[in-house]
């Protein structure tokens, strides 16, 4: 059975909002110290989220780097503090 239109859009805003709030906690366990790198795959809007993850992770310091596949298809952003130079 096909999902009415309204009832897959708010299954993809619930999915967006869960998918940003993953990345912000990935930002902020990095910014803790808890981990040097923290890798959050499988995102369904990784693509549309990209730039608010880098903007974000850049307002603390971190960088959000995305992870390509083999394919060119965007499987997830990973957060960390940048190199040290």
């Amino acid at each position: 059975m096909a999902l009415p239109d309204a009832a897959r859009d708010d299954d993809a805003v619930e999915a967006l909002e869960r998918e940003y709030a993953l990345v912000g906690s990935a930002i902020a366990m990095v910014r803790s110290g808890a981990s040097p790198r923290v890798h959050v795959s499988g995102l369904r809007f990784g693509l549309q989220m990209i730039d608010s993850a880098r903007s974000r992770a850049g307002r603390e310091g971190l960088r959000a780097v995305p992870l390509w596949t083999a394919d060119g298809a965007l499987d997830g952003i990973a957060i960390e503090r940048p190199a040290r130079g």
